[in-house]
């Protein structure tokens, strides 16, 4: 079941959603929840534009605005000083 398909999923103070864990995560420490009716586990990110990206916030949104700019790929990588083959 995906978590958008819990009949829980958006609604708030319905008990089901406990902290599980911290961890860290692009330098931030972040909690990670847990559904307990579908049993999905999520974080802060989850279902966001920043999920499942590895670099910092800040440097994601300088590289789109960048890019927005029209920037190629390998002049952001130079002036953010990444690999030219970066995963953001």
């Amino acid at each position: 079941m995906s978590y958008k398909n819990c009949k829980l999923y958006g609604l708030t103070n319905q008990g089901n959603i406990t902290g599980n864990r911290t961890y860290i995560s692009r330098g931030k420490k972040t909690r990670r929840h847990v559904c307990h009716h579908c049993s999905k586990v999520f974080n802060d990110h989850t279902g966001t534009f920043y999920h499942d990206l590895r670099k910092d916030e800040k440097t994601i949104d300088l590289a789109l605005k960048i890019s927005m700019k029209g920037m190629s790929i390998e002049a952001i990588a130079d002036v953010l000083d990444l690999d030219s083959n970066f995963d953001l």
